[in-house]
C-alpha cells in the first residue's frame, strides 16, 4: 500500500478529529452555561462525540504508523485517545481498542494514571491478556480471568505467555507464527479483509504482540511479518524496567490455579484446568457432563447425571481426579499401602518434574520421606475431600495456599 493512500486516511480522520474536538468544545461549553441546543441530552451528545473521537485517534495511530511517521507523533494520538476514556460509554469502546490501547501504553511507557485510567475500561472484558498485560503496569488490577473475551485469535497468545525464560527463540517462533497465520485471519468477523479497498484504509497492526517481545526481552529482529507486526515500538522507550512477571493465577471467586514457575502442576495440564473452569462457568450442568463425560472419563466419577447433579464441589473433585489420572498427584484408596505409593510418587515426580538426584531416597517409611524432601527444599501437601481417599501431591517448599478450587489444603 503506497503511502500517498495512508497519507489520504491521515488528511480524512484528521479532519475528524478537528471538527469533533470543535463539536465538543462547543457541548462543554453548552454544559457550563446550562444551554441545550438539541432536543437529544448534552451529556448524551458528549458521550458519543467523545467515542467518536476515540474511535479518529486510534485510526490515526494505526495510519501513521503505516505510513512510517514518527513515533512521538504517535503517540501524542495515544494520549489524546487516553483523555477520551473518561466521558466514552463501555458499549462504544471495543477490545480489540482496549486492547491495542493497554499494549500501546506499554510501548510507550506510560505512567500508572494513564494505566488506571485505560484498566476502568479494561476491566469489564474479563480478558486474561489484558489481565496478563496489567500485571507489568504497577497499578493494582484484579487478575481474575479465566479465559479470553475473544478466544478467536488472542487464545494463542498463552502458549507464548506460559514459555519458560530459557525458551525464547520458540517464543519469537511461536508470535511469527500467530501474526502470520492465525492473527489476521481470527479477525474475519470484524470486516478486515476487504477493508484494503477502502479510502481510509489505515493498516492493521499487532500491537500486543509487540509489548509481548517489550516485556519477555525478545528480538523482534528474527520475527518475519513485515504486514502486521509493528517493528521498532518494543525498543521505541527504554526508561521503565518492566519486571518479568509470570501469569497469575486464572481465578474466579475462591477457585485458583496456582501458575508459579515452580507450581506441583504442569503447564499442559493447567491449560486443561483452566478450560474446565472456562466450560464450568459458560456450559449447563448437562452439557458440561457430556462434554467431559468421555474427555476426562468422569463417568469414573459419577456413572449417571443425576448422580452427578446431586454431588457437591463437582469442579474441584474433577480436578483432582484428573490431576491423580496424570500423575500430578497421588490419590490412595482406603486399605491401600500409603508407605510404598508415596515412595514411588515421590520417586518418579522428583525425577521427571524437578530432575533431582534420588540416590538418597532409601526408606519407603512416611517420617524419612518427609525428612527428605524437607532436605531438599520440597513438601507435603494434601487436599481434603472428606473422603476415605487420599490426595497427596509434591510440591516447593515454598508454595503457600490453603484452597484449591474451593478443596481445602493443608501441609501433609
Amino acid at each position: 500500500m503506497a503511502n500517498k493512500n495512508y497519507n489520504q486516511a491521515i488528511t480524512f480522520y484528521s479532519s475528524l478529529v478537528n471538527s469533533t474536538k470543535a463539536d465538543i468544545d462547543q457541548i462543554s461549553l453548552d454544559m457550563q452555561q446550562g444551554v441545550q441546543r438539541y432536543p437529544r441530552e448534552n451529556e448524551s451528545i458528549l458521550a458519543s462525540d467523545s467515542a467518536a473521537l476515540f474511535s479518529y485517534e486510534m485510526k490515526l495511530i494505526c495510519a501513521k504508523y503505516s505510513c512510517g511517521l514518527p513515533f512521538l507523533e504517535i503517540e501524542q494520538h495515544f494520549n489524546e485517545a487516553v483523555n477520551c476514556l473518561n466521558e466514552v460509554d463501555q458499549n462504544n469502546l471495543g477490545y480489540t481498542n482496549i486492547l491495542w490501547l493497554t499494549a500501546l501504553g506499554i510501548l510507550f511507557e506510560a505512567n500508572e494514571e494513564t494505566f488506571k485510567t485505560i484498566s476502568t475500561k479494561a476491566i469489564s472484558f474479563n480478558d486474561s491478556l489484558l489481565d496478563y498485560l496489567f500485571q507489568f503496569t504497577g497499578i493494582n488490577y484484579p487478575y481474575r480471568s479465566c479465559g479470553f473475551y475473544k478466544a478467536v485469535p488472542y487464545s494463542e497468545m498463552q502458549k507464548i505467555i506460559e514459555l519458560p525464560e530459557e525458551k525464547k527463540d520458540y517464543a519469537v517462533a511461536t508470535i511469527q507464527d500467530y501474526i502470520n497465520n492465525k492473527w489476521f485471519i481470527g479477525h474475519r468477523d470484524y470486516g478486515w479483509e476487504n477493508a484494503h479497498k477502502r479510502m481510509d484504509y489505515v493498516g492493521f497492526w499487532s500491537f500486543e504482540c509487540a509489548a509481548i517481545v517489550k516485556l519477555l526481552h525478545l528480538d523482534e529482529s528474527k520475527i518475519i511479518c513485515p504486514q502486521h507486526y509493528p517493528y521498532g515500538l518494543a525498543g521505541y522507550r527504554n526508561e521503565s524496567v518492566f519486571a518479568n512477571k509470570p501469569l497469575l493465577p486464572m481465578q474466579d471467586n475462591n477457585t485458583v490455579f496456582h501458575a508459579e514457575k515452580d507450581d506441583f502442576i504442569l503447564a499442559e495440564q493447567r491449560k486443561i484446568l483452566t478450560r474446565l473452569h472456562t466450560d464450568w462457568r459458560n456450559l449447563s450442568p448437562i452439557d458440561f457432563y457430556k462434554r467431559y463425560q468421555n474427555k476426562l472419563s468422569i463417568d469414573q466419577v459419577w456413572s449417571t447425571y443425576e448422580e452427578f447433579s446431586n454431588d457437591n464441589n463437582q469442579l474441584g473433585k474433577i480436578a483432582l481426579f484428573y490431576l491423580s489420572e496424570n500423575g500430578a498427584l497421588l490419590q490412595v484408596d482406603a486399605g491401600e499401602n500409603v508407605d510404598t505409593l508415596l515412595y514411588e510418587y515421590v520417586c518418579r515426580t522428583l525425577i521427571e518434574q524437578y530432575h533431582e538426584d534420588i540416590s538418597t531416597f532409601r526408606d519407603y517409611h512416611i517420617d524419612r520421606i518427609k525428612e527428605e524432601l524437607r532436605r531438599k527444599g520440597y513438601k507435603l501437601i494434601s487436599f481434603n475431600l472428606q473422603t476415605d481417599n487420599l490426595y497427596i501431591a509434591l510440591a516447593p517448599a515454598s508454595l503457600s495456599f490453603d484452597e484449591f478450587m474451593n478443596i481445602p489444603v493443608k501441609d501433609f
